[in-house]
């Protein structure tokens, strides 16, 4: 039986992910399962073709950082409903499984983090990361070749911390702040919490979707990090259906249906990106127990870092994303305002 059959039959992506079995030897395989045409391009990488041609693309991508298992989890539940045929696929969908090596040994990445390296010039050093980030563009530009098709990106994550906006999304920089409208109220519908839209351009695989093929797509927050089968889905019961809708009905990302509820994603505005620049005597002056959206009083010394420490500027200032565990050179955290 082939790799692939087996996958299908079993439904378990996230063993089939996490097993080194599969690079040894791989061959692209292709099987109808549910009229539905399934390829497995590459190791954590699985194309699926519905029946009827479609005119949208969609990416679904999961553990481009290892221990972020919620959204892995979350895509092995939409894998086994569109197998078993329960959930009907009416778009072109590409899943993808970001860092296999760190799904396997539990870390955020292993040399290098994943999430800062989707960019068309790469740095000339090879390692784990550098060398699947050039594997993942090359099958997004292969699947996003079909011209006026409507593009869209969810990269699916949870945070390192907790945060006073559980679930909330990135909305990568968009030149002159072409913020899309249908894709907020969608991401509104989909109770996500809070939105932050960005102030640059970034190594993000949603910001390099965004882009090089002007998709609809976002860095989404499904909560913290934890251990595989200790995430509660019943937070996510909300999200999950509004997936499901979404493959069934892409449209709506773009012209969402009027909302059933009461309350609107709250709007920040990145306006600075705090960057490592000494190795020694570096000091992030946050707490371990620090939540994200958190406000820290204007004047505060939110690093220190020799000539480059950083002081928090105005009023009502908050921070998302701090971790003091980054090289030189890369962010320690992101200084948000409410919109």
């Amino acid at each position: 039986m082939s790799h692939l059959k087996q996958l299908v039959g079993s439904g378990n992506l996230i063993n089939w992910a996490m097993s080194s079995d599969q690079n040894k030897g791989f061959e692209q395989e292709t099987e109808t399962v549910v009229n539905n045409t399934i390829t497995l391009l590459a190791p954590g990488i699985l194309s699926i073709e519905p029946e009827k041609p479609s005119d949208t693309a969609l990416i679904l991508s999961c553990g481009v950082h290892g221990n972020e298992t919620a959204p892995i989890e979350l895509c092995e539940m939409l894998f086994k409903q569109i197998t078993e045929g329960s959930l009907v696929l009416n778009c072109r969908l590409l899943l993808i499984f970001g860092n296999l090596q760190a799904m396997r040994t539990d870390v955020r990445f292993c040399d290098e983090n994943l999430n800062r390296l989707f960019k068309k010039e790469l740095p000339e050093h090879t390692n784990l990361e550098t060398i699947r980030a050039e594997e993942i563009m090359a099958y997004v530009d292969d699947f996003y070749q079909i011209d006026d098709q409507l593009r869209i990106h969810l990269d699916l994550h949870t945070a390192i911390r907790g945060s006073k906006y559980e679930k909330f999304a990135i909305y990568p920089y968009k030149p002159g702040g072409d913020w899309h409208q249908g894709t907020i109220k969608w991401l509104t519908n989909a109770d996500i919490e809070a939105i932050l839209l960005a102030h640059k351009p970034s190594g993000t695989f949603s910001c390099f979707t965004g882009l090089n093929y002007q998709a609809h797509g976002f860095t989404v927050e499904l909560g913290k990090a934890k251990p595989f089968g200790t995430n509660d889905h019943e937070t996510l019961k909300q999200f999950k259906q509004s997936l499901e809708q979404l493959l069934t009905n892409p449209g709506v990302m773009v012209n969402p249906q009027d909302s059933s509820t009461d309350k609107d994603s709250v709007i920040f505005q990145v306006v600075d990106e705090v960057l490592r620049h000494n190795e020694k005597g570096f000091k992030l002056n946050l707490a371990p127990d620090f939540k994200n959206f958190t406000v820290v009083e204007k004047g505060s010394q939110l690093t220190e870092d020799g000539d480059h420490g950083y002081q928090i500027k105005k009023d009502n200032q908050a921070i998302v994303f701090p971790n003091d565990k980054v090289p030189i050179g890369q962010r320690v955290a992101l200084v948000i305002e409410p919109q």
